[in-house]
């Protein structure tokens, strides 16, 4: 018995919705909406034509879930470097009117592990007669991790140079991902339409073949 048009197919079946196919913030329930939407426009009939529309599904949700990727990178690659740096500005600031090891290990603990574990290797307190003596060398210290002073007096343009980059970059793979599912996606609306042509092709024939059969026993 032919399946009724826009009914929910076998995708739950054959393990399409299954939860460990989604990530943590995706929602199985928007895939199976979306595999609906494509199910009731192609109304599928038969099994070959119920996986077509389940890949066209497959494509799109990941289209989706690229975009989504590529939005949460770009923000990211938008603002680490320059919050590193407003970061490092402060700290550096706090240092400069530092004047014992109590009142600058605060501040230098806001920075990122590296910088600690590079003050240690290159300025370690043993070293220095003075607390203020050894401030001043760890201050120094992190303007050279963090790209040297010269780049730091320049990193408005720097910044904006990488972060471009970044995004120049992310923005092709994204274009790449998309283009090589909008080829799947293609590739799958073709097979649909050649496949619902030729069943329409062999139903005409079937249906001359019994007119012809039918006028001839009425001969």
């Amino acid at each position: 018995m032919a399946r009724k048009s826009g009914s929910k197919n076998n995708a739950t079946t054959h393990g399409a919705y299954a939860k460990d196919l989604f990530l943590p913030e995706e929602r199985p329930e928007e895939f199976e909406l979306l595999h609906q939407g494509l199910t009731k426009e192609w109304h599928p009939t038969g099994t070959l034509e119920d996986d077509t529309v389940l890949t066209l599904a497959q494509c799109i949700w990941n289209k989706r879930r690229i975009e989504r990727f590529y939005r949460e990178e770009a923000l990211e690659a938008r603002y680490q470097n320059a919050d590193e740096v407003r970061l490092v500005h402060y700290v550096v600031a706090m240092l400069d009117q530092a004047e014992t090891v109590e009142q600058a290990n605060p501040f230098i603990s806001m920075l990122p592990e590296a910088y600690g574990e590079w003050i240690e290797e290159e300025a370690p307190r043993s070293e220095f007669e003075d607390d203020r003596s050894w401030i001043e060398c760890v201050w120094e210290k992190i303007l050279i991790l963090s790209g040297t002073r010269e780049r730091l007096a320049r990193v408005k343009l720097d910044g904006k140079c990488n972060r471009n980059a970044n995004l120049r970059e992310l923005t092709g793979k994204k274009i790449a991902l998309d283009e090589m599912l909008d080829a799947r996606i293609d590739k799958a609306v073709k097979r649909l339409a050649q496949l619902k042509t030729f069943k329409q092709i062999v139903e005409d024939r079937a249906s001359q073949t019994r007119a012809i059969d039918h006028q001839s026993i009425s001969d």
